[in-house]
């Protein structure tokens, strides 16, 4: 079963450190990681995406470290770990017109966490 969630976003500098200056901070505030992405924006900037256990907290931490965190919805789900699980899914949305801007997944195990952000996030999540 699919869910949405809130993912938060921020622009760092691209470099050294800037991902620890973060983690620091969330470790002092008792926040947990649930997910974290980072991809280089250019030679000087790279965008980060963020899922934490308290995303309100996190926000507010993320303004004390001078980030302006922004919140973008992101539909999850689960698949088993087997070679071809994804394809079905991908081509169901496919012939529905939903465009994927983001996928994100990680396996652990037998299992794979899936996580897409689409044009039609809440159709996404009743679909799946």
């Amino acid at each position: 079963m699919a869910k949405i969630i809130q993912e938060l976003y921020f622009s760092t500098r691209n470099k050294p450190g800037e991902l620890f200056k973060v983690a620091q901070a969330f470790k002092k505030a008792k926040i947990n990681i649930l997910d974290m992405c980072s991809c280089e924006q250019g030679k000087k900037r790279c965008e980060v995406c963020i899922n934490t256990n308290n995303n309100i907290k996190a926000r507010n931490v993320l303004r004390q470290l001078g980030f302006r965190p922004h919140v973008k919805q992101a539909v999850v789900f689960n698949l088993s770990n087997r070679p071809g699980r994804l394809a079905p899914v991908l081509q169901k949305l496919a012939k529905r017109r939903i465009n994927i801007k983001e996928c994100e997944f990680t396996s652990a195990g037998n299992r794979v966490e899936v996580l897409l952000n689409t044009n039609k996030n809440k159709r996404v999540a009743r679909i799946l």
